[in-house]
């Protein structure tokens, strides 16, 4: 198997990609958090309704927990992608072995496995 300068180089892109989708992927689910808490909690669960002001101490109190509760359903939200992936990515290297030992099975020499792969 001949490797080439250019396939760690496209393995490292991919890698510091994933990394940067997976940021983004833990980043953004808080964002929207943090943003929906206060405008729903403040908006609609607030006196005066379909006002923007969170004043009293305990509208924070109350706030807080959402909050709290939202962060917690966005990281296992987060959590649960990151897994996807694993499973979907274990499963391409799990179908690849088989193939790879089928062809094994089957071929008559190891140079055949070897072009095949």
């Amino acid at each position: 198997m001949n490797s080439t300068p250019a396939e760690p180089a496209a393995s490292s892109a991919r890698t510091v990609r994933d990394r940067a989708a997976l940021a983004v992927g833990l980043v953004a689910p808080l964002l929207v958090v943090l943003v929906s808490v206060a405008a729903w909690f403040d908006s609609l669960l607030n006196r005066p309704h379909e006002t923007f002001d969170i004043s009293a101490g305990g509208d924070v109190e109350t706030a807080v927990p959402l909050l709290a509760v939202g962060v917690i359903v966005a990281q296992l939200a987060a959590h649960a992608r990151r897994l996807e992936v694993i499973t979907v990515t274990d499963a391409r290297y799990l179908a690849r072995i088989h193939s790879t030992a089928d062809r094994v099975h089957s071929a008559r020499s190891a140079d055949t496995v070897v072009a095949a792969g």
